[in-house]
């Protein structure tokens, strides 16, 4: 077992149909995120052999709340018929 730490952030871009947003652009930082852990994140790795043969995983999981709630739409609350 070998333990290790792993901090990344997040650089994106996004391209849109539309005409007043063709691009969004976004980019968090590793200290922004670990600000905005909801819970404790994991992170694990598992070897298995067999003779000359081996299987490696490796598993992240980092549960991440948004700074703010996104705005609702006024079609929300509207019910299909």
């Amino acid at each position: 077992m070998t333990p290790y730490l792993w901090l990344s952030g997040i650089d994106s871009t996004i391209k849109t149909p539309l005409e007043r947003a063709p691009q969004v652009d976004s980019n968090v930082t590793a200290i922004d995120l670990l600000s905005h852990l909801s819970a404790v994140p994991f992170m694990g790795s598992i070897e298995i052999r067999n003779g000359p043969l081996g299987l490696l995983g490796d598993a992240l999981h980092v549960p991440v709340a948004p700074a703010r709630r996104p705005a609702t739409s006024p079609l929300a609350g509207a019910t299909r018929r």
